[in-house]
């Protein structure tokens, strides 16, 4: 882990290299990290210790790291997010949970072993699992997001769609109101056929970020009645022109053509688009960043 101080970032005003303030040898790989911004605590996962699980970092003096414990007992974890949980489980309220999306690869193409997981990591000494679920149709769980009010997770499966295991592209809205037994609440289909990828959650909305369909917005005011719906969208990659990675000069950063609802264009499962969303400026400007295209900053038109 490298670690550097943005505080410096105000007096840049031309393109410098940096070095990093403190490096965190503790593990090599990894392929995520989460973290608790109100406990202190970093959550490596995906990493080459533990199994991938998780490797937890103590970082309340950001420049001083040190490593705090692992916990391996549900396998790998490929993301994760970490809360002071405040929903309607009293069980639980006050205590730091962990909700990871653990996906499994598999040559067999089987997911037996795919699930989300959410473990109770309040005492370091004695972390505890408190409930791992999975769902129909899995491919392989890839990520997941609460809603503010922690009562409602989000689960996005990267391969369901590519799999031909469903037909639209797929987001798995589940009821966590009691964190010891979650239920499936609600299934949501896009109009594309795009891969789903990274989600947040911010307010009434939920913003994901859809490969080839790039930027899309549910409105999910009315979650508990099941009625949600897209609000708006920005597609970031273009498929008629040519893909950065072939050096083309023929290649365009254009990407504003209206792909929604052409069967030709934005409706197809492939590994290309957005890649993942930011919207939890103040500013409300929102950054896609686009695996073919590069960076996109938007801002709700109205």
């Amino acid at each position: 882990i490298q670690i550097f101080d943005l505080n410096i970032l105000g007096g840049i005003s031309k393109p410098t290299n940096f070095s990093h303030d403190f490096l965190y040898m503790e593990h090599g790989q990894a392929h995520n990290i989460a973290i608790n911004e109100e406990s202190g605590f970093a959550y490596s996962v995906g990493t080459n210790t533990f199994g991938g699980g998780l490797h937890v970092t103590d970082i309340s003096d950001p420049k001083n790291p040190n490593f705090s414990v692992g916990y391996q007992s549900e396998g790998y974890t490929h993301d994760a997010q970490v809360v002071n949980y405040k929903g309607p489980d009293v069980d639980h309220q006050g205590k730091e949970i962990f909700i990871g999306s653990n996906g499994v690869h598999s040559d067999d193409d089987k997911q037996d072993d795919d699930k989300v997981v959410i473990i109770d990591v309040s005492d370091k000494k004695n972390i505890q699992t408190i409930a791992s679920f999975d769902y129909p149709n899995i491919g392989y769980t890839h990520q997941a997001w609460l809603t503010d009010d922690h009562r409602y997770l989000f689960v996005g499966d990267e391969l369901d769609e590519i799999l031909g295991k469903v037909t639209n592209t797929r987001i798995l809205i589940f009821d966590i109101s009691d964190l010891d037994n979650p239920i499936l609440h609600n299934e949501f289909f896009y109009e594309t056929d795009a891969i789903d990828h990274n989600g947040y959650v911010v307010g009434s909305k939920y913003y994901q970020a859809n490969y080839s369909s790039g930027l899309r917005v549910i409105d999910i005011i009315n979650i508990d009645q099941k009625l949600i719906y897209e609000t708006g969208y920005f597609d970031t990659y273009n498929e008629n022109k040519t893909d950065k990675s072939t050096l083309d000069n023929e290649f365009n950063l254009s990407s504003y053509d209206p792909d929604h609802g052409d069967p030709a264009k934005g409706r197809l499962a492939e590994w290309k688009g957005a890649w993942s969303v930011y919207p939890f400026f103040k500013s409300e400007n929102i950054i896609i960043s686009d695996i073919n295209s590069g960076l996109f900053i938007v801002k709700k038109s109205n």
